[in-house]
């Protein structure tokens, strides 16, 4: 027989609510005793009418006269047997009531003891979940991690395109302000001695040569400024 602790728990439940009926039907047993309490309290005060009584009837009275005075008494007192066999039926519903909780207690403690001992826990089992649950958790937080770090390292990576976007932008804008500025250097520009020792003279014509012609022309002239600069150092070499 496999029994459940989820059934020892239902069972429990279950004598729980009993309980409860139980206790609720002892307070109506209590209010029904402080009732008895009550009358009980009238019964004094008739046993105190009783004592005066035999007061009186100690005091010369015949066996005659007291019998009529107690008729005459009980008389006026018409629910005096009434209160006494109440009472005596409510301190039965009583003992039952006490046997009643005490078998049910027993029952209950004989039952739950049957089911834990028929259905014993396997706590290997519980260990074994409780380790799943664990590498879970930690699959879990390394999950995150890992979505963590993709997410920076794709920002870091929209930044770079964006930087190299804007490089490549901001070089083809220079590739062609250079080739304006080449442009207009062909057609209308002239070429001096300078720093760099490059000669452009004052020619509307080299307009009309062609790029390889221009370059050739522009390499012949470089070689020729750099052998007029080389001449004079030569010469004062030999001069000593």
């Amino acid at each position: 027989m496999s029994i459940t602790l989820e059934q020892i728990i239902l069972d429990a439940k279950l004598a729980a609510n009993r309980l409860n009926e139980q206790s609720k039907f002892a307070s109506s047993l209590y209010f029904k005793c402080l009732v008895l309490n009550k009358k009980l309290e009238s019964m004094r005060m008739l046993q105190d009418d009783t004592e005066a009584l035999n007061r009186i009837a100690r005091g010369g009275h015949t066996n005659a006269e007291l019998v009529m005075i107690i008729n005459q008494e009980n008389r006026e007192n018409p629910h005096m047997r009434e209160i006494q066999q109440e009472n005596r039926e409510l301190k039965a519903c009583l003992e039952d009531y006490q046997r009643t909780m005490e078998h049910i207690m027993t029952k209950y403690r004989e039952h739950t003891q049957l089911k834990v001992l028929a259905n014993k826990l396997d706590l290997p089992d519980v260990n074994f979940l409780q380790q799943k649950d664990e590498i879970i958790k930690q699959q879990n937080e390394k999950i995150l991690e890992m979505a963590a770090v993709m997410q920076r390292a794709a920002s870091m990576d929209e930044e770079q395109i964006h930087q190299e976007t804007e490089g490549l932008i901001r070089l083809v804008r220079e590739n062609e302000g250079l080739r304006e500025l080449l442009q207009i250097s062909r057609q209308f520009g002239s070429l001096n001695y300078g720093a760099d020792g490059f000669r452009v003279e004052q020619s509307v014509q080299t307009s009309d040569l062609s790029d390889d012609e221009t370059l050739d022309r522009t390499v012949v002239e470089k070689k020729d400024a750099d052998n007029e600069k080389s001449d004079p150092v030569a010469k004062e070499n030999q001069s000593q």
